[in-house]
């Protein structure tokens, strides 16, 4: 059984907020990847990934691939705020280009689950680099709704508030592991 669950999602979905409610009430060992490219737009600031999008679409699909490749422990799960899915999603949507190299690492298996999180009952405002996407927040939510299912059937879109989403994933979560 894979050990990564991706949490998915548009812009402004509530991917962040549910993932600190999970590390908080999943009562197994969690290992949690941040979202990769809100961490290079922190460090290196939005100019200069818009200077070279497509590069900076490079950069986020290689960075994912390395942290979903990275071994995790036997008893824990890895859970991924975006993943290869995401990266992939956005690489359709915003560079419009054949998939890269990269994105061939995607297969059935990749992972125990992907939940998408729905944007449409989400309100916030977001950040920087969440605002500059907002406009695509519809075109990536189908992009990676169609990569996910491509990849697995395994996908679950969730919805509802942040309470409501948490008890959905950890309970899908929790029966996959007593099934296993």
């Amino acid at each position: 059984m894979s050990k990564l669950i991706s949490i998915s999602g548009s812009p402004l979905s509530g991917k962040t907020t549910l993932i600190e409610k999970l590390k908080k009430n999943l009562l197994i060992p969690i290992d949690i990847v941040s979202d990769l490219p809100r961490l290079a737009i922190d460090r290196i600031g939005l100019e200069l990934t818009q200077f070279d999008q497509k590069a900076f679409q490079h950069y986020i699909g290689f960075a994912q691939l390395l942290a979903e490749e990275t071994n995790v422990p036997s008893n824990t799960i890895r859970i991924l705020d975006k993943s290869l899915i995401d990266a992939v999603a956005y690489w359709d949507v915003l560079i419009r280009e054949p998939r890269p190299i990269w994105a061939s690492a995607l297969h059935a298996q990749r992972y125990a689950f992907v939940f998408i999180c729905d944007h449409k009952d989400v309100i916030s405002h977001g950040d920087n680099m969440q605002q500059l996407h907002k406009m695509h927040r519809d075109t990536l939510n189908e992009a990676i709704l169609r990569v996910a299912c491509e990849m697995t059937d395994n996908v679950k879109i969730i919805s509802g508030d942040i309470d409501t989403r948490q008890k959905i994933v950890t309970n899908l979560i929790m029966n996959q592991i007593a099934n296993s």
